[in-house]
């Protein structure tokens, strides 16, 4: 059994489970690109069609801050975007070209394509960068021979993907994305295969994540603890209100 120590406690631990973007990887870098690829192409085909293009609205429904001249400069940590499914932000999309004209079935054909873009070029150009320590922190882990896994809002396969592009992907013993469950957060769904797949039991693992909705998740399946990681001295613990442990640098977290 390995020691955690955080925020002046000791946790016995077996694994770690860890939310992927925002917690692993840099959010804005990767997904705040994704959108404005993907809305971008969107609002251009409204306009192709005769249809009025987007408006700033479409960033706010998704859950982040757009600004002109500058692209997307922060999102809600506790909005779609972050949380939601793949097939959620497609269906928030799709409704802005319902709302414009199209039928649904068409609305919906448009969302798809522009999003298989997006993620495309991402695949092209490999955007993914790792939030800061995360490195030395895995490293740890493993040094302490603890499990890892990772469980994230995102679809297996891309998240398979870009921990791949990171070099990081084998430090983790299994990797579970929305798509490998009924259920997705905060639902405890996605804990409950992890520790199937690693023989543990939810009471001998810690969940870090950047949202509320990951901490909500660790406490309905019953972790030992949670850690909510939050990038920016700005924001605010009362956010997270099913946190156990709040920390701004993983360096904040320690083991023996």
């Amino acid at each position: 059994m390995t020691l955690l120590h955080v925020d002046n406690r000791t946790i016995p631990i077996k694994g770690i489970v860890f939310d992927k973007d925002g917690t692993l990887v840099d959010f804005l870098h990767t997904w705040g690109y994704w959108v404005e690829l993907m809305l971008d192409r969107f609002s251009s085909e409204l306009k192709r069609l005769k249809l009025a293009p987007l408006s700033s609205d479409s960033y706010v429904l998704l859950g982040v801050t757009h600004r002109y001249g500058q692209g997307v400069v922060d999102y809600d940590r506790q909005g779609p975007l972050s949380v939601g499914s793949l097939y959620d932000l497609l269906t928030i999309v799709a409704l802005q070209g319902y709302h414009r004209g199209l039928t649904w079935a068409q609305a919906r054909l448009l969302a798809v394509q522009c999003q298989q873009a997006a993620s495309k070029q991402l695949e092209d150009e490999q955007r993914v960068k790792t939030i800061p320590h995360v490195v030395e922190l895995l490293q740890q882990c493993k040094q302490h021979q603890l499990k890892l896994a990772v469980a994230t809002a995102d679809d297996t396969l891309p998240a398979r993907q870009q921990l791949n592009w990171l070099g990081i992907d084998s430090m983790f013993d299994t990797i579970i994305g929305h798509d490998s469950v009924a259920r997705g957060k905060p639902y405890p769904d996605m804990i409950e295969l992890v520790c199937r797949q690693l023989s543990l039991a939810p009471s001998e693992v810690v969940m870090i994540g950047d949202t509320n909705g990951d901490m909500m998740m660790a406490r309905s399946s019953g972790t030992i603890a949670s850690i909510a990681y939050l990038s920016d001295s700005s924001l605010h613990a009362s956010d997270y209100p099913d946190a156990d442990h709040i920390i701004y640098s993983y360096t904040d977290i320690a083991f023996s």
